[in-house]
């Protein structure tokens, strides 16, 4: 005899938690890949993050970005936490290594 309709649903979304946990997400050279598009879907969505990420991967400081996009420097000091924040690294280097890896950036970019 089959289980309740209940007792599967508590089944799937237990199976759907264990799926979604860093310990069980599928591995790309040790690249959690529920965590990578998740990154990556963040900064499709807040291009103006990504902007200014790129801009600090080209080697300028946050007052030189602030200047670039006409921004006040703790707008762009904010972006960078907020950067830091989407990638939980521990600061913007990291940060940058991170979204460099995942594709989301790229070194020597040279504007659109």
């Amino acid at each position: 005899m089959g289980q309740s309709p209940y007792r599967e649903n508590q089944i799937f979304q237990h199976s759907r938690a264990l799926i979604a946990s860093a310990s069980y997400a599928p591995k790309v050279n040790g690249v959690n890949m529920y965590e990578k598009e998740e990154i990556i879907e963040k900064f499709k969505r807040n291009p103006c993050l990504k902007e200014v990420l790129q801009l600090y991967c080209d080697g300028f400081s946050a007052p030189e970005i602030a200047r670039i996009l006409n921004k006040s420097p703790d707008t762009v000091e904010h972006q960078f936490e907020k950067i830091i924040e989407i990638t939980s690294a521990p600061n913007m280097h990291r940060a940058m290594v991170i979204c460099i890896f995942y594709g989301i950036i790229v070194i020597g970019y040279v504007g659109e």
